[in-house]
């Protein structure tokens, strides 16, 4: 349900853009922490527009705690290593990257010259009782580790899930964000994007009030002059993200053109002559195990939404 005073304090709110904002206080520091919501793939395309708007100021890491840590049976590198060397996610990178838009995401980021890391708890680290705070503490270790003991002026865009972004505790355990914070003496700016959606119906009343402020753009919300921070991470994030409501193209989510894809019909031989299926797209020459530059469910004798792909030589998959 809405929280107290939540209503209160949204309507006496202004907004101002969000990646605007972002910028603007990225400048001040070289750590940027963005979570997400697992069930929310538009989080993953504004994701990639945080990592295209921080570019210019020097961001040139991007660390993904989806992205595997460690070699699975019979590969010698890990999911990292991999996605370096080819620069596509493949269906082993992670379990969310399998997500065309997180994949989307991940190839955006790297076009634009970003090295990607991986810093998840590995295998090793894993203790029988660790828990959460054993899991909080090994990302930042790793963190440090990897990225930042060896390279003090690196500037990086962390990509997380939930709470993993707070730098202060939650529910009285010592998050990542926090645990980094210490260990590198930099104050991240750190940017939920998780709470004030419509996704869950406790929030959506929150949402329908703070999205009516933003327009068409993703905004953040100040009251009496200081960013709004609705929810469990309120005094434990800098920012809180506020996306438009969703507006549909073709069938399909305006927020994928953040992406940089080009809308493409779908040829008449993956659409199904009966029932559904899902309908996938890849780059012509991209091996069998990569992840969908783009896929969608098609009903036959509806209206058919377009894929959207990047200007490149394709071809079509479906599956039952």
């Amino acid at each position: 349900m809405l929280g107290a005073g939540w209503s209160d304090r949204i309507s006496r709110a202004s907004s101002r853009d969000a990646l605007a904002e972002i910028v603007r206080r990225a400048r001040t520091t070289r750590i940027v922490i963005l979570n997400e919501a697992h069930n929310s793939p538009r989080d993953r395309a504004f994701a990639l527009e945080v990592a295209r708007a921080l570019r210019p100021l020097g961001y040139s890491v991007l660390a993904v705690e989806a992205i595997r840590n460690y070699p699975v049976t019979g590969e010698p590198l890990s999911g990292a290593e991999r996605l370096r060397q080819d620069g596509f996610a493949r269906l082993n990178t992670g379990d969310y990257t399998r997500d065309p838009v997180f994949a989307g995401f991940l190839r955006g980021a790297m076009a634009l010259g970003y090295e990607p890391v991986a810093y998840e708890e590995t295998k090793q680290q894993m203790k029988p009782g660790g828990g959460t705070a054993a899991r909080e503490m090994a990302q930042a270790d790793n963190l440090f580790d990897s990225v930042f003991s060896g390279r003090p002026k690196v500037k990086t865009l962390i990509y997380v899930g939930l709470s993993h972004a707070a730098e202060a505790p939650v529910n009285g355990t010592d998050r990542m964000a926090g645990i980094l914070k210490r260990l590198t003496k930099v104050d991240p700016l750190t940017i939920d994007q998780a709470t004030v959606t419509d996704l869950t119906p406790e929030t959506r009343r929150a949402y329908d009030l703070a999205s009516a402020k933003i327009g068409k753009r993703s905004g953040i919300l100040f009251d009496r002059g200081k960013p709004l921070v609705l929810g469990p991470y309120e005094g434990a994030v800098d920012l809180q993200v506020i996306h438009p409501r969703r507006a549909y193209r073709l069938g399909r989510p305006n927020w994928l053109a953040a992406l940089g894809g080009r809308p493409v019909s779908i040829p008449k031989n993956p659409r199904p002559a009966a029932g559904r299926r899902l309908v996938q797209v890849f780059a012509a020459n991209a091996p069998g195990d990569a992840v969908p530059l783009d896929q969608v469910m098609v009903t036959a004798g509806g209206a058919v939404p377009a894929l959207f792909a990047p200007a490149v030589p394709l071809r079509f998959q479906s599956q039952q």
